[in-house]
């Protein structure tokens, strides 16, 4: 048994599990706390840093969470001697490139929005940013007819 795999492989768990309750309590909380990453003043008046933080609380910290829990898993297959020569096979690597493109294809998507797609927030949250993109979207279409 490889322990260096088997310790990085329970660091893995262990901080995919703490990215998992922290996103958890940021989507379901209800303190003020658990409900800092939300934007409370107007679209508008909203700077790219907010934006910024709805995205990490809402897509990049699952994201990591799931990313870890998979290095985890990875890890601690290593540390049984039978699997070791079934963690070169072509399907695994495909699953790693796999998690790695999903991975480029979530920054992409949340890298510069200001409002991220209304299904991704939380029920409180989801009747304001509703608001909010339809007053962007009138002030989209106010530039287009001036």
């Amino acid at each position: 048994m490889d322990l260096v795999a088997l310790l990085l492989g329970l660091l893995c768990f262990g901080a995919a599990v703490l990215l998992a309750v922290a996103a958890a309590w940021f989507r379901w909380g209800r303190s003020r706390a658990a409900r800092w990453w939300a934007a409370r003043e107007p679209v508008e008046q909203r700077g790219y840093g907010q934006a910024a933080t709805e995205a990490l609380a809402l897509w990049l910290l699952p994201y990591g969470a799931q990313l870890l829990a998979f290095a985890g898993l990875v890890a601690l297959l290593w540390t049984v001697p039978w699997s070791r020569e079934h963690l070169a096979e072509p399907a695994l690597w495909t699953v790693v490139i796999a998690e790695v493109v999903l991975g480029l294809v979530l920054m992409v998507v949340v890298r510069a929005r200001t409002v991220l797609p209304i299904w991704s927030y939380p029920g409180w949250l989801r009747p304001q940013r509703g608001a909010d993109r339809e007053r962007l979207r009138a002030i989209m279409r106010q530039r287009r007819r001036a």
